[in-house]
């Protein structure tokens, strides 16, 4: 599950560009999972693709098992969030933010 790091090593890390990202596309192909991130504005609007990650299988499922340890104390606040778009879907506002 990912690898063990020390303090040095996460400060390394912090060394690449980060780019902030609020829309996502995954993509399979045998024996290769694609993640391909972007931004945009406001909702519905259109999507910059900034960077795309391909990993093998096991490494999604690694990375799968360690966002899951993540978002763990997220959890309540996710579901209210899901919770409250669905209802805002279904009341005919499409879920949109204004």
């Amino acid at each position: 599950m990912g690898i063990p790091v020390d303090e040095d090593f996460m400060e390394e890390t912090f060394a690449v560009p980060t780019v902030q990202v609020n829309k996502f596309v995954v993509s399979t192909n045998p024996g290769v999972f694609r993640i391909a991130f972007g931004e945009s504005r406001v909702f519905g609007s259109k999507v910059n693709w900034r960077i795309a990650l391909s990993m093998s299988p096991i490494e999604a499922h690694e990375l799968r098992e360690v966002l899951d340890q993540l978002l763990e104390p997220f959890k309540e606040e996710i579901e209210t969030t899901i919770a409250n778009f669905e209802a805002a879907k279904a009341d005919g506002d499409g879920g949109e933010q204004k």
